[in-house]
């Protein structure tokens, strides 16, 4: 059975207190020790998969999970399994896009100018997701919370406008066969290392 693995991003380092974030600096944040932890506990959760072939967004989050949970194969990069397009928004403080984008997400909203709909999401990553599975064997795929949901939700009968129900924890796995047409979702939003949460953070990395 061929199985790709779909796995957010490791729980980034948080921005210092007291400045003004916005989205587009969020693309440098690296992970924290513990999402490098996070990665530990996803590799060895994993073991056995053994990717032919790794894929991840640019972003400097996805790169390093990926580097350290498909360690030795060497992700490809790419630009289509990065987060949901903002446009303007993406120089705008975070809080402020973050905000709104539930309502962008469930069509609610028009894009911002330069971003994209949920629907245009939806087809940027489907073609980026039957890319990465063209090779034989077993894929893991590293991106983000909206992208991922996207790349599940047809397989739990959902459409791109359901995505936000679609769990996305922080290191977290869902397994996808390729071969079983009946029973394609082995696995959903699987967190190999569980720590004690205390209720998620008011502004979240997508």
């Amino acid at each position: 059975m061929r199985i790709a693995a779909i796995m957010r991003h490791a729980e980034p380092e948080r921005p210092a207190p007291g400045g003004t974030r916005t989205l587009a600096a969020g693309e440098r944040a690296a992970l924290s020790e513990l999402g490098r932890r996070q990665c530990e506990a996803a590799r060895a959760w994993l073991q056995g998969l053994a990717p032919v072939r790794v894929v991840a967004s640019p972003f400097v989050r996805t790169v390093e999970t990926a580097r350290l949970v498909g360690a030795p194969v060497e992700p490809e990069l790419s630009e289509d399994f990065a987060g949901m397009r903002l446009g303007a928004w993406e120089q705008a403080p975070a809080a402020q896009a973050l905000e709104s984008l539930p309502r962008l997400i469930a069509g609610e909203l028009d894009p911002p100018p330069g971003g994209e709909s949920i629907r245009e999401l939806g087809e940027r990553v489907a073609r980026a997701f039957e890319a990465a599975i063209e090779a034989d064997g077993n894929v893991l795929i590293v991106a983000h919370r909206v992208v991922n949901a996207v790349v599940l939700a047809p397989y739990l009968g959902l459409a791109p406008e359901d995505a936000l129900r679609v769990p996305q924890d922080h290191a977290a796995i869902s397994l996808l066969s390729l071969d079983d047409s009946r029973d394609q979702v082995l696995a959903l939003n699987v967190t190999p290392l569980a720590p004690l949460r205390l209720g998620r953070p008011q502004l979240e990395v997508l």
